[in-house]
């Protein structure tokens, strides 16, 4: 879970909230992204008591 975490989701996250190309996106891709946040926030509340340090880079 943790290299999941620090290879996929903190560059995914980077790219998404941060590129200037996402502003021309469908509003469909919007809500996609928005439900894909929902659940990375549920993964969030579930592994909150354990010691991953790729999560906090993440929420940082």
């Amino acid at each position: 879970c943790q290299r999941f975490i620090r290879d996929s989701l903190v560059t995914s996250f980077t790219k998404i909230f941060c590129d200037e190309a996402v502003g021309g996106w469908k509003n469909d891709i919007y809500i996609a992204i928005y439900n894909n946040a929902m659940l990375f926030i549920q993964l969030c509340a579930f592994k909150i008591d354990d010691d991953c340090f790729p999560l906090l880079d993440v929420l940082s």
